[in-house]
Order: structure tokens, then C-alpha cells, then sequence
């Protein structure tokens, strides 16, 4: 196997098969629990494998008390040399890419950990005594747990600041004083029609993306390529986009934006072939689904029931959509994994076969992910409006995040989003619209 991250992959299983029988957070034999950074930082020096305790400890005699692995006798020269990469190239024990429950916890478990995982349904709308504060649904679930915790009422920004926040919401810029003129309702359809709305948009698009401009792996040079799609991407915004129209896209070679391109061909791309491929991965995993898949490149995530298979398994497909790469995952053609989406979600029926199915899998909301694949959209779409998203900031819809206060709210949105072929600009009118977006921010009202 090839490329940094296939090494650090077989090194865990390496670990996890010789190591994590003894030095777990269960029997932490010696002090030592590999699923504990601080552990394994006393027993080896970064980029200094020969004055790192563990490799003099796997070189002394099998007989001696002190040799490890303790009872498999001595680390094969090819085991050594993993070992050695490992400390040479900083001894990578992030939490991301760490073995932390491999050996303690099955997929099953990891599933019932995640409420993101689970399948869901459109809430009823709840009732309110303040009906006169209500413009929409969204109202009723703002105020709906205002009134349950006793938190004080909403409190309105003035009308000439309440056109100052959204215009800077939808376009970036302040108002001028002839749309100051305007009444709310008139200046927000102006501004979702603007060219200033479709501009920060696609501003706020090419973030979710991981849109880059210039080669990391060239020294910054600039990309000279990238007008064609940021053309595209403005264009597309300037119109009313389905968001499931447009991600399907964007997962196809070749369309909609010259020859041979795809959003994959703006990603960073890195010396390393397999790191192209594995930025594809991640970044469409961020955007579509809220997961974050790099520690399955190495071995089984600890805390979601995605394994190690699953990710070489997508990542086999995901070379034919990643330009000028080659991923060289197996030492011959036919070891090679046939591509497939891991079943990881409840409701979910069926998978893709082939890479160019993954677009309408995540899209299809029927047999596929696109319910979960539209929650994670409008999250995201909340916080470009409001400043912080329903779910936790960081974690998102990881199992380390709590279920948000505001979960129905999002499911609710969701299917409506859903209900209205994921238009764009419908899920960002019906936010503008609220009463929420004209009230005071306060740290007493944290919904």
C-alpha cells in the first residue's frame, strides 16, 4: 500500500491486532492505553524512532520481561518499518485517526450513539399563546420554547435596523438610502433577486465546497482554470436553484462546466495521489451528509459505524471522479474493492453500484439519503443567516453532538425544503420572513 495515510492505516491494524489486547482503556497494562494520546506521547519521540522507548522495546530479546509485544515475539523487519514511518513522520494520535474504540465498541453501538443516523419524520407544528409575535412556522418553534423555559419575549430591532441586518444577511453590503426607503417586505424581494444575493451566495457555496483557487502542492501558484466554475456556480445562483439539482451536478464528470471537470477539480490538490482523493472524500461527506470521514482512512472510525472497508470501498469510486489521480490502494487491479456508500442510516434502502449514482443517492429522498442530505443543508443555510447553525457548532451531526434543542425545527424545515424541490431561495425566504431574524440577539434567548 502506498501514500502516508495507507501506511498510518496499516499501522493501527498493526496496533489494534498486537497492542490493544493489553494496552486498552480497560486493563491500560502498564500505564499505557492506546486510545489515550497522552499515553502513547510518553513512549515515543517525534521524528525520532531510535530514542523512542517503543521501538528499543519491540528490538530487545522476546525472553525479556520488558520486550513488546508482549508474547508475539519480535516485530517482523516490514512491521519495524511501519513503526518507524510512524514516529518519523510525527507519530500522527489526533483523536481523528487514533484507534479509540476499535476493540470496544461494534457498529450497533456507534449507531445508537448517533441521533443524526436515525431516521426521521416531519413534526407537527407546535402552539403558542403570543400568537401576534407569530409570521411563520418558523415562529412557532422559536417561541414555542421561549414560553416553555420561561425565557422573556422577543425584543424587535428597530425597522431602519432591521433592513441594515437583511441586507447584510443576503448581500453582504449595507443598504443605500434609497432602499433604506423601502418597506422590509419590498427590500427583501429586491435583494433575492439581486446580483448581490446570487454573489454572496455563491461566496457561501464555494466555502461549504472547499473551493480553492490556487495549488497547495505548487506553492500556492494560482489555478488559471477556476473562472469556468465560478462562472457557473454565480449563474446558477443568479436563477432559483434546486439545491438536489445542483449537487447532483456537481458530482458528475464532465458536466456542467467545461470539459473533463468537476467540482473535485477545485479542491486543494495535493502531491500525494492518495490525499487528492482523499480531500474528495471528506469535502463531500462535509457538505452532503455533515460526517467526517477521515478517521476511517486508517482504521474503523471509534465513534461512528463507518469501518475502515466502507472508506476504501468509496474511495475505489471516487477516483473516477477525482481528475489526474490514480488510487493506488491495493498492489493489483484485482484486490481492488468494488465501490459501494456504507448502510449506515435508518430508512435508507438500497445503495449505488457505481460512482456516478452517488449524486442521486444522496438527492433521492424516497429510497436514498436526500432527507438527511437536505437537513444537513438547511443547517448550514440557518447559519449562514443567523450567524450560528441549529446543531452544535464543530461537531454538527457527529455522535459527539448533542441533540439539538431545536431538532424539530430542523425537521420540519427539512421537509419543507423537501416539499418544495429544494428550492434555494423558498428555505431563505421562509428565514427572512421570521420574526426571529428582526428580534435582538440576547444571551438570555440562546434557542
Amino acid at each position: 500500500e502506498n501514500g502516508i495515510f495507507s501506511s498510518f492505516r496499516t499501522f493501527f491494524k498493526l496496533v489494534e491486532k498486537k497492542c490493544l489486547k493489553c494496552h486498552n482503556s480497560e486493563m491500560k497494562s502498564g500505564g499505557l492505553d492506546w486510545a489515550n494520546a497522552k499515553d502513547v506521547e510518553r513512549v515515543f519521540t517525534r521524528g525520532m524512532p531510535q530514542v523512542s522507548k517503543m521501538y528499543w522495546r519491540a528490538l530487545e530479546n522476546p525472553i525479556s520481561k520488558t520486550h513488546m509485544p508482549l508474547f508475539a515475539g519480535n516485530l517482523s523487519d516490514s512491521e519495524m518499518s511501519l513503526m518507524t514511518a510512524w514516529i518519523n513522520r510525527g507519530g500522527v494520535i489526533a483523536e481523528e485517526i487514533s484507534p479509540r474504540g476499535l476493540a470496544s465498541m461494534d457498529s450497533k453501538e456507534k449507531f445508537q450513539r448517533n441521533w443524526a443516523l436515525k431516521k426521521f419524520s416531519k413534526p407537527p407544528l407546535p402552539s403558542v399563546r403570543a400568537k401576534n409575535l407569530v409570521k411563520n412556522e418558523i415562529d412557532l418553534f422559536i417561541l414555542s420554547i421561549l414560553e416553555k423555559s420561561g425565557s422573556p419575549p422577543l425584543e424587535f430591532l428597530t425597522p431602519d435596523l432591521q433592513k441594515k441586518r437583511l441586507s447584510l444577511v443576503l448581500t453582504g453590503l449595507h443598504p443605500s438610502q434609497e432602499e433604506q426607503q423601502k418597506s422590509y417586505e419590498e427590500l427583501k424581494n429586491v435583494y433575492l433577486n439581486s446580483f448581490s444575493f446570487a454573489e454572496n451566495l455563491s461566496l457561501f457555496w464555494m466555502d461549504m465546497t472547499a473551493f480553492a483557487d490556487d495549488d497547495s502542492a505548487e506553492n500556492g501558484e494560482r489555478v488559471l482554470d477556476t473562472l469556468p466554475y465560478r462562472n457557473y456556480i454565480f449563474s446558477t445562483f443568479q436563477k432559483n436553484p434546486s439545491y438536489f439539482s445542483l449537487l447532483r451536478e456537481q458530482l458528475i464528470s464532465g458536466k456542467p462546466f467545461g470539459k473533463s471537470k468537476s467540482l473535485f477539480d477545485y479542491l486543494p490538490h495535493d502531491a500525494l495521489e492518495d490525499m487528492t482523493i482523499d480531500n474528495a472524500i471528506v469535502a463531500t461527506f462535509s457538505l452532503t451528509l455533515g460526517m467526517d470521514m477521515r478517521c476511517a482512512r486508517c482504521h474503523d472510525h471509534p465513534n461512528e459505524p463507518i469501518t475502515n472497508e466502507n472508506y476504501y470501498e468509496l474511495a475505489v469510486g471516487f477516483e473516477s471522479l477525482v481528475p489526474k489521480v490514480n488510487y493506488r490502494m491495493r498492489k493489483s487491479q484485482s484486490d481492488l474493492p468494488k465501490p459501494k456508500f456504507p448502510e449506515i442510516f435508518e430508512g435508507q434502502f438500497g445503495h449505488f453500484s457505481k460512482i456516478d449514482d452517488l449524486g442521486e443517492h444522496l438527492t433521492d429522498y424516497k429510497k436514498g439519503l436526500g432527507y438527511f442530505t437536505a437537513r444537513v443543508f438547511v443547517d448550514n443555510v440557518w447559519r449562514f443567516i443567523f450567524g450560528q447553525g441549529l446543531t452544535e457548532e464543530g461537531t454538527g451531526f457527529s455522535s459527539k453532538s448533542p441533540e439539538p434543542r431545536q431538532i424539530a425545527l430542523l425537521h420540519w424545515l427539512t421537509y419543507d425544503i423537501v416539499e418544495h424541490d429544494t428550492s434555494i431561495k423558498h428555505l431563505i425566504d421562509k428565514m427572512v420572513s421570521s420574526h426571529v431574524i428582526l428580534s435582538k440577539a440576547s444571551q438570555k434567548n440562546k434557542t
